[in-house]
């Protein structure tokens, strides 16, 4: 990087001071760093905050099988926060207008280097006129902007089993050069220094249980549902409830902690933490909502589901494979799956030509087995990743169908706004390629509290109880992470929705 430091400020003494400046250089130890889960990288001295971080989905017998990448961020060099229902159109326009005018430097061994990314995400819908001025007190996304995404300043990436440090700054910063190179000294060290021992559970031990009248709310909530698909108004909707518990602050070092249980637990999920201001949201989650890659598009459909149970006597492979045949052959969670098949293939037609789905497979995770179908196809025309975000969210995975009925049905009946909890999470660059994930089993760390989210797929014949059950299982996850334990008021059971 020093090298490459040397270059650009021979090349930028003629421009002005506020124009913006990319370097990216290959380091083969951070893409050995990275393929191990980077932990003792998720909290380095020195270094600006807050910190970004995606980390890499491993699939295991995936074909085709997806590459390994990751990236860690350090800092902001630009924030972009739209509002509004134009949020993804002025993202499109800023993000562009932004990295169009960047001098890119890089050395010559860079190859295919990844180009200047964005990372952040979205709320699940955006916020009425002057509703982020008068939130409730107690709504934990108080305050948070319809879209955050930073173009950090310090980036270790990840791609195509090569590993590259990226530099974003200015040209007044690369000419005074002493805060730079104390950050290099910083990131450095990191690198060299061993990995660390896996973090010790934050909270260890600590049992929570319900909040009072939580299981009564939900069944009224429920049976509301149940009301409207009954009168015909609704065929399904996906309902969201919260638990509120203890947490630490959202400190690198603590989210390292929590990271590193995610990670332990969650190693084929998608990895994240995503500053937001005096806050940050953090997950594992199974959910490609979309990839765009060239031409090439990717995406998943995630529905229906089951409680993994490991017990019962013999090989735990054959168990698996028993629980899996059991959700390929239930009719209510395959016609779950299909309406989210359906939808997600009407609404990439208008960009791509055939669509190749792929026969639905059981997707197997520590504590629950998904319905799996992985979806791609080829674009006819350029589409920038977040117009096909736009195109795609919410899916009937999280929202319900009729898309806006179900929409408009849990924006009024919910307790909390889902703010970004089950929204997209991801990046994207200047070329319109991106990678977006849906942002389930995740939790807002702020204020000293951890606020998590569960969902459950309500369809005709759904029983409260049930659902219940399911949430209590999709928010074990987070609280395993947080180093929680739940009192057993809340059993793992049922089948559902992935949110």
């Amino acid at each position: 990087m020093r090298a490459c430091l040397a270059l650009a400020r021979a090349a930028c003494q003629s421009l002005a001071p506020q124009v913006r400046v990319h370097l990216c250089v290959r380091e083969p130890v951070i893409a050995a760093r990275l393929q191990q889960g980077g932990p003792g990288l998720w909290a380095v001295p020195g270094l600006p905050s807050p910190l970004a971080l995606f980390l890499p989905q491993r699939e295991v017998g995936v074909e085709p099988a997806q590459e390994q990448a990751a990236a860690l961020g350090y800092g902001q060099a630009a924030l972009l926060c739209p509002m509004g229902e134009g949020r993804i159109a002025e993202l499109i326009d800023a993000a562009q207008a932004l990295l169009s005018d960047l001098q890119i430097f890089a050395d010559s061994d860079c190859g295919t280097a990844p180009s200047p990314r964005f990372f952040g995400g979205l709320r699940f819908a955006p916020q009425s006129p002057g509703e982020h001025r008068t939130a409730i007190a107690d709504d934990p996304w108080r305050g948070l902007p319809d879209a955050h995404f930073v173009l950090p300043r310090w980036a270790l990436v990840l791609q195509a089993g090569e590993g590259y440090l990226q530099l974003n700054t200015t040209v007044a910063e690369l000419m005074e050069g002493a805060v730079l190179e104390h950050e290099l000294v910083q990131l450095e060290a990191a690198l060299a220094a061993r990995e660390p021992t896996p973090a010790e559970p934050v909270l260890a031990g600590q049992v929570v249980g319900l909040q009072a009248g939580e299981a009564e709310r939900w069944q009224v909530l429920v049976e509301r549902a149940l009301h409207e698909i009954t009168e015909g108004r609704l065929h399904k909707v996906v309902l969201a409830r919260g638990q509120i518990v203890p947490a630490p602050a959202s400190s690198s070092a603590s989210l390292a902690a929590v990271l590193a249980n995610l990670t332990a637990a969650y190693p084929t999920c998608m990895r994240f933490a995503l500053p937001l201001f005096d806050s940050c949201l953090v997950g594992a989650t199974p959910e490609l909502l979309v990839a765009r890659q060239g031409a090439s598009v990717r995406c998943d459909a995630l529905a229906g589901s089951l409680p993994r149970r490991d017990s019962g006597g013999g090989p735990l492979a054959s168990a698996i494979s028993r629980q899996a045949q059991t959700l390929l052959s239930d009719e209510k969670e395959g016609r779950e799956h299909a309406h989210v098949v359906a939808a997600l293939c009407d609404r990439l037609r208008p960009f791509v030509g055939a669509i190749q789905p792929v026969t639905p497979q059981p997707r197997v995770l520590r504590n629950v087995i998904h319905l799996w179908t992985p979806l791609s196809a080829e674009l006819t025309a350029p589409t920038h990743v977040l117009q096909l975000l736009a195109a795609l969210h919410p899916t009937p995975a999280v929202c319900g169908v009729p898309q806006q009925a179900a929409a408009r049905f849990i924006c009024a009946q919910e307790a909390l706004p889902r703010g970004y909890y089950a929204a997209p999470v991801g990046w994207f660059d200047g070329a319109g390629d991106g990678e977006f994930y849906v942002a389930i089993r995740s939790a807002l760390l702020r204020d000293g509290q951890a606020f998590l989210f569960a969902g459950a797929g309500i369809v005709a014949g759904s029983q409260p109880a049930k659902e219940f059950r399911e949430t209590a299982a999709k928010l074990q996850p987070m609280l395993a992470a947080l180093g929680l334990l739940s009192d057993g008021s809340e059993p793992v059971g049922a089948a559902g929705s992935p949110a």
